[in-house]
């Protein structure tokens, strides 16, 4: 059932989204500090909440189709870019473990990416087996990080905005949005 209802609205709405997405990639792209293409598609969720994830293994982006109708139903494409910026620092979580593992130093703090590493092989989901929103999930350092740095250029290049801060992110969170928004416009001065 599910599948023919992605299949539905994958071929009524891929036309519209694939070149709204691409966009916001290419938009965004010089502040993800990759080298590589963001290879993306879509996927189904029955939950709403769950708009993107990350392919640890082939860091390809999936978004949840039937979220991004929502929030195109809604114009509320902020949301949308929103996680896939949440998604691409995901990729660049990944790239920099990937060079720390290979001996490489990237400029990344070592710890950091260690944190990064434990939290992949020892990952919590954002739900708990009830279905509940989980709190440790938010904790985990690369979390933290992707929220952080996609509040970040939100803000950055909207100003005000109104997007979800996890309710477990007090005062560190916003010091971390904080240099990367000085970050973000000293780069774009350079």
């Amino acid at each position: 059932m599910i599948k023919e209802e992605f299949k539905k609205v994958y071929e009524k709405y891929n036309p519209i989204f694939e070149p709204i997405i691409s966009k916001m990639i290419q938009d965004n792209y010089k502040y993800f500090q990759i080298g590589e293409t963001i290879r993306w598609g879509f996927r189904y969720d029955n939950d709403l909440a769950i708009m993107g994830t990350c392919n640890r293994k082939n860091n390809e982006i999936h978004l949840n189709i039937f979220s991004v109708k929502k929030a195109y139903e809604d114009n509320n494409l902020m949301d949308v870019e929103y996680f896939v910026i949440h998604e691409a620092r995901h990729i660049f979580q990944n790239i920099k473990i990937k060079e720390h593992k290979a001996g490489i130093n990237n400029g990344v703090d070592p710890n950091l990416i260690e944190k990064w590493i434990y939290e992949g092989e020892h990952y919590i989901k954002s739900l708990d087996e009830n279905g509940n929103e989980n709190p440790k999930y938010f904790e985990q350092d690369s979390e933290l990080d992707a929220y952080a740095f996609s509040y970040a250029l939100m803000k950055y290049k909207y100003k005000d905005v109104d997007l979800y801060v996890p309710k477990y992110y007090g005062n560190e969170f916003y010091s971390i949005v904080e240099d990367w928004l000085k970050y973000f416009k000293n780069y774009d001065e350079e």
